[in-house]
């Protein structure tokens, strides 16, 4: 599998159709890792026959609610109280798996919840039922 960090260009059109074309730097940069990858696999001694390519897929995409534009430094949307701690708010795809970012950015929220949350707040929450 070859990953790259690609261009953020994507857009949603007036019908929610998801529209994101790759770039020439991003095919650039998937036409290079293949070339190195098969070398790779060839200089360990496969067979290039066997060697095969998928079509290519997103995977791991990042930004669609970027730190500092849709959500502030707290990870807080507009919406008091709701909160993003997923991919969406690294500011661009991060090209090789995130999930020791997103582990950081939902234990720090946590941290600010719980913060937020102090067992008066809770219990005035829960009595307010």
């Amino acid at each position: 599998m070859v990953k790259i960090a690609d261009e953020a260009n994507g857009k949603i059109g007036e019908e929610g159709k998801i529209e994101k074309k790759l770039t020439q730097r991003d095919l650039d940069l998937l036409t290079e890792g293949y070339k190195k990858a098969v070398e790779l696999l060839k200089a360990v001694g496969v067979e290039i026959s066997s060697i095969s390519s998928t079509p290519i897929r997103g995977a791991h995409p990042g930004g669609t609610a970027a730190i500092g534009k849709v959500v502030d430094k707290n990870l807080e949307t507009q919406v008091k109280g709701l909160y993003i701690s997923d991919a969406s708010v690294i500011p661009q795809a991060p090209g090789r798996p995130p999930i020791l970012t997103i582990a950081a950015l939902s234990k720090r929220l946590s941290n600010i919840i719980m913060g937020e949350f102090t067992p008066e707040t809770i219990n005035s929450i829960t009595t307010e039922r």
